[in-house]
């Protein structure tokens, strides 16, 4: 791979602009007031000149993407209304969270397999590589949908091309 060439499934840091080669949660922060990110180095940076200063002094409390007061991690109700939100308007992200959370009854959601499966479906129908490994598993345990070998290595592939 080259700069002209960047593999698949990567994306430039919005604030260090430095190639992220697979976008998702463990090389991530996401930012749930408009759905953006940040790479691990940024937020980690944040956060540690938040812990010097005593006060997030880097971004002043607002989302560095779109402005927006920062979601605090102890406000959890804003938090799945706002991911609900980006789920509702077909981020594939979201819907991969929120079919997760509907299909174990968790962070406020009730328990809802169907649902919860129409959600991730969406979301791999995206391409979203969670989603699909997600798909595949369930596929192979045959629990929420009829176990189906061939749907199974399908989404299991797609997931795998994709890191």
């Amino acid at each position: 791979q080259d700069e002209l060439h960047p593999p698949q499934n990567s994306e430039d840091c919005p604030i260090c602009f430095e190639t992220i080669k697979h976008v998702y949660s463990k090389t991530i922060s996401r930012l749930y007031c408009c759905g953006g990110w940040v790479c691990d180095k940024c937020r980690n940076e944040r956060n540690s000149t938040g812990m010097k200063k005593g006060v997030d002094e880097m971004f002043h409390g607002r989302c560095p993407l779109c402005r927006d007061t920062l979601i605090n991690d102890s406000d959890q109700k804003r938090e799945n209304s706002k991911i609900l939100e980006h789920a509702n308007n077909g981020r594939a992200w979201a819907q991969s969270l929120v079919g997760t959370w509907y299909m174990d009854g968790t962070y406020g959601f009730a328990l809802d397999k169907e649902k919860g499966l129409r959600f991730k479906q969406q979301a791999a129908d995206q391409r979203d590589p969670g989603a699909l490994a997600e798909m595949a598993l369930e596929y192979d345990k045959g629990d929420t949908v009829e176990r189906n070998e061939s749907k199974y290595l399908h989404y299991m592939k797609e997931a795998a091309d994709l890191g």
